[in-house]
């Protein structure tokens, strides 16, 4: 009995989760930007916090002229959701994924950090984080995260040598710093 009501509040929650519609914009795949305002889950009790996982496979938006659209990765090269609890959230969908999924851009450059997001029972998220880069999708085993995502900075030998040298550098928590580190450093020796 006690399971059954706690799976009845769950659904009740996700339910009731779906209405907030915040302001943004997509990308279509001929480079048409469309202003909108996107239907996706949300927190029961405070609409501005904004669940990203949500939008994993699709997307439902209200455009201009008030038609409903529901939108897949193969159908977009990205969307911009403004005005959550935590800012704006840029999402693109990628070729090396055969757009079968949104990917939250936490970092952008050459290499760029991606999330996909899963919901907890609890209503948290689980972040699964992606590295692009050369148009190539990669993600690092756990056990092995520090040597698989040294691989990509490798072109990058004194970032490098830091991030491979644990005890007195980066821990593994940093890696988005790193990441802007990296990209700040092609720029640098570009100019």
């Amino acid at each position: 009995m006690k399971k059954i009501l706690i799976l009845f509040f769950y659904f009740l929650f996700i339910f009731n989760s779906q209405g907030q519609k915040f302001n943004g914009y997509v990308v279509t795949n001929e480079n048409d930007t469309i202003n909108c305002k996107f239907f996706v889950g949300t927190n029961f009790i405070d609409k501005k916090i904004f669940y990203p996982s949500s939008v994993k496979r699709k997307v439902k938006i209200l455009n201009n002229k008030g038609e409903k659209i529901t939108y897949k990765p193969f159908e977009l090269v990205s969307f911009c959701i403004n005005e959550t609890d935590r800012g704006s959230y840029k999402f693109v969908s990628v070729q090396a994924d055969n757009y079968s999924d949104f990917f939250h851009v936490v970092v952008e450059g050459k290499i760029t950090l991606l999330c996909t997001y899963i919901q907890n029972m609890d209503t948290s998220e689980i972040p699964r984080e992606y590295y692009y880069k050369n148009n190539e999708l990669y993600e690092t085993d756990w056990f092995d995260q520090r040597n698989q995502f040294g691989l990509l900075i490798k072109d990058n030998k004194e970032l490098y040598e830091k991030w491979m040298d644990s005890n007195n550098f980066f821990k593994l928590r940093q890696i988005p710093e790193v990441i802007k580190l990296y990209n700040e450093s092609l720029v640098t020796k570009n100019n």
